[in-house]
């Protein structure tokens, strides 16, 4: 196994002290680390620099592209140095810059490339896969490009990491699959790639939810009206009213209709009486307020609020209530609230397996789905990989060993819901922020004057009749007077 180690482009695999290496490869997002030790002495006097990119290969493939962030350093003793290197991929480059940017009608892939190539060097976008998501707004304010990204993904239900090639991704989620799946079938080119005894499964009950309660936003309900007396209303000619209602009510006394405003909002001298939304309540203006006998109508459609509680039986009986509350104020209807909570009983209903195995053969990575298929176990499970961790198993790096975590992919429905909404209703995201760049300018500028000799003159000054100059000029030192 061909394994190279480089730093700031030159290979360094011979000073390495491979029993240190440790390459954690964590979920899409999460950044992933390398650490390694180096030793400096009298006939090895190289020092690894701060800030320079590591490159790890293993037979021609990238196994980890990043920067040195951080080197610990500890005497040996008198003639030796040892010097622990902690490295963190791509991601780090992306947290140089802050985006300030707002992107309006237009869709997710053409922000990416936006901010890729505004904001960052040396990046690519082929792993970016998101044309069919459509944009109607969305700000970024002050953030660094991977905080940009993750909001992105958290926008659409997308995920994304940055590889070891500088190459951005962006895609749906749990659709890598990996290079290579298990099977203990002789038959399968896919048999024996892994060891087959560090297989090891975990049965988890701890994430399953059977009972949903979801609290939505506000739905649109049948016009109600609200009668009162003159005399129920306030000292200030307020009238309460038991509804929020969607739009400004309809108002009469004694059948006669009355222009309405909104309080804090409109002019209140120009409207017989104003409206306030939050505070529920109608106020009378001044002049207008009516006599103690007059009927008062309020006529509108209520907002109510959404809130659907789903059990999920069959669960329920075998497990026992295991409740969980979601609250998503874009939920605007009680069938999109029934339907995120079937997609999170969908979802969570189930006991989770985890569990890990180890390999010799590169090429896994956090996030890509592999099928594990073991007949004598009966497991038939395609699964996420959480993590994988490179450890070497020889001094000289020849040898390595991948450990690898992984969880059974949980039912699409909470996913397959998102996009759905994201495709039936425009994305919108922080658009009351105002976004400010001001960009710092650096201009110069010269200039030289040149005086001329002065002339010098001496007293006793008096006044003079200079012969073809100005007539009774009085001089003094270099300035005149005429």
């Amino acid at each position: 196994m061909s394994v190279i180690l480089t730093i700031d482009g030159v290979d360094k695999s011979s000073v390495i002290l491979w029993k240190t290496l440790d390459r954690d490869n964590r979920l899409n997002n999460q950044p992933d680390t390398l650490t390694f030790s180096i030793r400096k002495t009298e006939s090895q006097t190289y020092e690894p620099p701060i800030f320079k990119e590591v490159i790890l290969t293993i037979n021609g493939i990238r196994e980890f592209g990043g920067r040195i962030i951080r080197i610990d350093q500890q005497l040996v003793n008198a003639k030796m140095i040892q010097y622990k290197v902690t490295c963190q991929d791509y991601i780090y480059d992306l947290n140089g810059q802050l985006v300030t940017e707002r992107y309006t009608d237009t869709n997710v892939q053409a922000v990416i490339l936006d901010i890729i190539t505004k904001y960052t060097t040396g990046f690519t976008t082929a792993g970016v896969s998101a044309l069919g998501l459509s944009i109607d707004s969305v700000a970024f304010n002050r953030i660094t490009v991977a905080e940009a990204m993750e909001k992105l993904a958290r926008l659409t239900a997308y995920s994304w990491y940055v590889d070891y090639n500088k190459d951005v991704h962006f895609f749906p989620k749990n659709e890598e699959v990996a290079p290579f799946n298990l099977t203990d079938n002789e038959a399968s080119p896919d048999f024996n790639k892994y060891i087959y005894n560090s297989l090891t499964l975990q049965d988890d009950l701890s994430q399953l939810r059977n009972t949903i309660l979801v609290q939505g936003g506000e739905k649109i309900g049948n016009t109600r009206s609200i009668t009162r007396l003159g005399s129920e209303l306030s000292s200030e000619g307020s009238m309460n009213l038991e509804y929020k209602f969607s739009e400004k009510p309809a108002v009469t006394v004694d059948s006669v209709a009355q222009t309405v405003g909104i309080d804090f909002i409109d002019d209140e001298l120009l409207f017989d009486c104003v409206w306030s939304f939050q505070q529920k309540y109608i106020r009378f203006t001044a002049g207008n307020i009516p006599t103690a006998l007059q009927s008062i109508d309020a006529s509108g459609t209520p907002l109510y609020p959404i809130i659907v509680n789903v059990p999920e039986p069959i669960s329920v009986a075998e497990y026992g209530v295991k409740e969980f509350a979601v609250r998503d104020k874009t939920i605007l209807s009680d069938d999109e609230a029934i339907e995120r909570a079937l997609a999170e009983i969908r979802a969570y209903g189930e006991n989770l397996i985890s569990g890990a195995f180890e390999t010799e053969v590169p090429g896994l990575r956090a996030g890509q789905l592999i099928s594990i298929v073991d007949t004598f176990q009966g497991i038939g499970e395609q699964v996420v990989i959480q993590q994988v961790k490179l450890i070497p198993t020889d001094p000289n790096g020849d040898k390595l060993l991948f450990k690898v975590k992984f969880a059974t992919l949980k039912k699409m429905g909470i996913l397959e819901f998102l996009q759905k909404q994201l495709l039936d209703e425009e994305l919108s995201e922080d658009e009351a922020e105002t976004l400010l760049s001001f960009l710092i300018l650096s201009d110069t500028a010269t200039f030289s004057d040149v005086l001329s000799t002065p002339s010098i003159s001496t007293g006793p000054y008096k006044w003079s009749n200079d012969v073809g100059t100005t007539p009774d000029k009085l001089i003094m030192n270099f300035g005149t007077w005429s």
